[in-house]
C-alpha cells in the first residue's frame, strides 16, 4: 500500500509545473537521512518517515497524505525493523548504497 501511495506522489510531484522546489526538499530530506547516520535510531528512523511522509506533502493532495498518514505506523516499524543502515566491515555506521540510491534519484 505504501509503495503505491508513493508512487502515485512521485508520479504527481514529476507532473507539478513547478517541481523545482520540490526536488529541492527532498533532496534536503534525503541529506537530513545522511547527516542522521550518526544519530540515535529513533532520529534515523524519524529523517526517513520525514522524507516518505514529505513525499506525498509536497502533491498538495490532503487524501494522499491522510492516506499515507494512517500507515506511518507501520511504516515505522518497518524502518526499525529493516533498519536504514548498516555496519561497514570498519564498524562505521553507514547509509546502505541502494537505500541511499533509492532516495537519491526519485
Amino acid at each position: 500500500m505504501r509503495a503505491a501511495l508513493e508512487s502515485l506522489a512521485v508520479r504527481t510531484l514529476c507532473e507539478l509545473p513547478d517541481r523545482e522546489m520540490a526536488v529541492r526538499l527532498l533532496h534536503q530530506a534525503v541529506d537530513a537521512i545522511e547527516a542522521a547516520r550518526e544519530a540515535s535510531v529513533e532520529e534515523r528512523i524519524e529523517t526517513e518517515t520525514e522524507f516518505h511522509r514529505s513525499l506525498c506533502r509536497l502533491t498538495g493532495n490532503q487524501t494522499l497524505l491522510r492516506s499515507w498518514t494512517s500507515l506511518e505506523g507501520s511504516c515505522r516499524m518497518s524502518v526499525a525493523f529493516r533498519g536504514p543502515e548498516k555496519d561497514d566491515a570498519k564498524g562505521k555506521r553507514e547509509a546502505s548504497p541502494r537505500h541511499r540510491d533509492r532516495h537519491r534519484n526519485r
